[in-house]
C-alpha cells in the first residue's frame, strides 16, 4: 500500500478515536467529592494531544520522506517557520480547549442541579474559551498546515494508486470532511460557530489547490494527500449544507441535539 494512503488511514483512526472520546460517556469517576468534574475530562488533554500529534506526524513523515521529484515546485525551507508557528497555535488551541472544558465541568456544565452556576462569570469565560478559541485555534491552523503538506507533496514523485487505495483516500476524506463539519457546529458560542471561519478558509484552500492544478497540470490521483485534502474540503462543504438544511446553521450537535455515545466503561 502507498505510504501516504497508509498514513491517512491511521489519521482517520486517530480522528475517530478523538470523536469517540469527545462524544463518549465513560470514566465517570469524580475527581473532587461533591463536584461533577470527571476523570474522562481530566485525561482529555493528554489523549487529544498524543493522538493528534501521532496521527498528523505519520502523515507528515510519509510525505516528507518520500522520494523527491526532479522538478522542485516550491522552496520547502520557506515552510519551516510558518509550519512551526501553526503547530504552536494548534498546541495552544488544544490547551485552551481542554483546560477550559475542565473548568466548565467543575462548575457543573450539563449536569442537573448545577444550572445556577451558568450565571457565573468564570463559567461564561470558560465556556467561551472552550467553544470559541479552543476550537478556532485548532481547526483553522490545521487546515493551513495541511495546505503546506500538500505543497511539500507536489515536490515529490507522482504516485500510482491502485483502485482500493483510491477508495481508501475517499473513505478517509469522508471521515475528515464530516468530522470538520461536526467540529464546526460544535465550536459554537452565542450563535457564532466556527463555520463562519472555516468556510472562507476552505474557499481559499480550494482556490489555491485549483491554481496549483492548472499551473502544474496535475492529475488528481498522482498526489494522494492533495487528493485527500481536496475531497475532504468538498465533503465538508456538502455536509454543512445538508446539516444546515436539516437542523439549522446555529445548532450545536452536543448541547442542542444531545449527541452522545455511551461506552461500557
Amino acid at each position: 500500500m502507498n505510504r501516504v494512503v497508509k498514513a491517512l488511514l491511521l489519521l482517520a483512526v486517530a480522528n475517530i478515536s478523538i470523536g469517540l472520546y469527545a462524544y463518549g460517556v465513560f470514566l465517570q469517576v469524580p475527581i473532587f467529592q461533591g463536584y461533577p468534574l470527571m476523570l474522562q475530562h481530566v485525561l482529555e488533554p493528554i489523549f487529544y494531544v498524543i493522538v493528534a500529534v501521532i496521527g498528523n506526524y505519520l502523515v507528515f513523515k510519509s510525505i516528507y520522506f518520500s522520494d523527491k521529484n526532479k522538478i522542485i515546485r516550491f522552496n520547502e525551507s520557506k515552510f519551516l517557520v510558518p509550519v512551526i508557528f501553526l503547530l504552536l497555535i494548534i498546541g495552544v488551541g488544544f490547551g485552551i480547549h481542554t483546560s477550559s472544558q475542565m473548568i466548565a465541568d467543575l462548575f457543573g456544565d450539563g449536569h442537573i442541579g448545577y444550572e445556577n452556576n451558568s450565571s457565573s462569570l468564570v463559567y461564561k469565560l470558560a465556556s467561551f474559551l472552550d467553544e470559541g478559541p479552543g476550537h478556532w485555534f485548532v481547526s483553522i491552523p490545521m487546515l493551513f498546515f495541511y495546505l503546506f503538506l500538500s505543497m511539500i507533496e507536489l515536490n515529490r514523485k507522482e504516485a500510482r494508486l491502485l483502485n482500493y487505495e483510491k477508495v481508501s483516500v475517499l473513505l478517509v476524506a469522508s471521515i475528515i470532511g464530516v468530522g470538520l463539519g461536526i467540529g464546526g457546529f460544535e465550536g459554537s458560542f452565542n450563535g457564532f460557530n466556527q463555520n463562519y471561519l472555516i468556510i472562507p478558509t476552505v474557499a481559499v484552500l480550494l482556490y489555491q489547490i485549483y491554481k496549483y492544478k492548472i499551473s502544474f497540470a496535475l492529475k488528481f490521483w498522482n498526489y494522494p494527500f492533495t487528493a485527500f485534502l481536496t475531497t475532504s474540503l468538498i465533503i465538508y462543504s456538502v455536509f454543512i449544507l445538508i446539516f444546515s438544511a436539516v437542523y439549522g446553521f446555529r445548532v450545536n450537535p452536543g448541547t442542542d441535539l444531545n449527541w452522545i455515545i455511551k461506552l461500557p466503561f
